[in-house]
């Protein structure tokens, strides 16, 4: 993720990405992501 300079967040539980840069989450869509807000991801 680092590399890749900015990501979008598709929440439709896909394995595989369609295109460069997306990152496909399983689970329901949050309501309180907002602009500009900070997410962090974890392994």
């Amino acid at each position: 993720l680092r590399d890749l300079g900015h990501i979008t967040l598709r929440f439709d539980g896909l394995r595989e990405a369609e295109f460069p840069g997306t990152v496909h989450v399983a689970g329901p869509v949050p309501d309180d992501i907002a602009p500009g807000c900070i997410l962090t991801f974890v392994a």
